[in-house]
């Protein structure tokens, strides 16, 4: 949509400017902003993410309606998102498009759109906040009936989070998949319904934020033996600190109640 503004060419510059150290890794030797009388054909020049899109800015400015238009370099808006996929099917490793100067940074990280986009169609409902000092493992933990999905990331510290495919009949069926999640690099992991979800932490108070895809329920909160030998785990920690209910978990082949595939 082209945006109407009451504004001199001045502010205009100084606005194309902005977006020009935005979204030019490298300015252009020349301005490319001109201005000129009348009116470009009302047509949208936005394309989807990853194109090119040219810059139009309007301004009522002594009695004349003036376009601004970039007009040789025109700027580019890479996807919000960098999807990855791992040795498991269906778990996926979100990059989230990181925007950052001398004076912090900004990201999104979850935008509707975005994640249907990248095929995580899934609606979350809860969002929770996981403390841990350095050496709590917490997991293997997954709901059923009523299977989370969790999109996963550490704000603080370091931790290494894990992914169990526990669908019975699923070709993948007790296989793994680990990674570092750190307050650095800034990296989600999409854990989907089916799959069992833990992770330990690698520094002092690392925190654990994830949105989930049902409520929490008691009644079908359920947990695998963390280094149960059929999975085969590498945790890179030897020596765990377990709450009770994780340490006298089940192996997988003992589990009464698994999700279906």
């Amino acid at each position: 949509m082209e945006k109407q503004y009451s504004k001199t060419p001045r502010s205009i510059l100084r606005e194309h400017r902005n977006c020009q150290r935005n979204c030019h890794p490298e300015p252009p030797k020349e301005d490319p902003l001109i201005f000129r009388k009348g009116r470009v054909a009302n047509k949208p020049r936005h394309k989807i993410r990853g194109s090119f899109d040219v810059l139009r800015h309007f301004v009522s400015y002594g009695g004349l309606r003036m376009t601004a238009v970039c007009s040789t370099t025109p700027c580019y808006h890479p996807r919000r998102l960098n999807i990855r996929q791992t040795s498991l099917p269906g778990v996926l490793i979100v990059e989230p498009k990181l925007f950052g100067d001398d004076r912090g940074f900004f990201m999104e990280t979850y935008r509707v759109d975005a994640f249907r986009e990248a095929g995580i169609e899934e609606v979350f409902v809860q969002d929770n906040h996981s403390r841990s000092a350095r050496g709590v493992l917490r997991g293997l933990h997954y709901q059923h009936p009523n299977a989370q999905g969790k999109l996963v990331r550490c704000t603080r510290g370091a931790l290494y989070d894990v992914a169990v495919d526990i669908r019975s009949g699923s070709p993948t069926f007790g296989r793994w998949f680990g990674m570092e999640l750190t307050e650095a690099n800034k990296l989600m992991l999409w854990v989907p319904p089916g799959f069992a979800h833990g992770f330990c932490a690698l520094e002092d108070g690392s925190d654990l934020v994830y949105k989930c895809t049902t409520l929490y329920d008691p009644a079908a909160d359920r947990a695998i033996l963390w280094n149960d030998p059929d999975i085969g785990i590498d945790w890179p920690i030897a020596s765990p600190l377990l709450s009770a209910k994780d340490a006298a978990a089940p192996r997988l082949i003992a589990a009464s109640v698994l999700p279906q595939a």
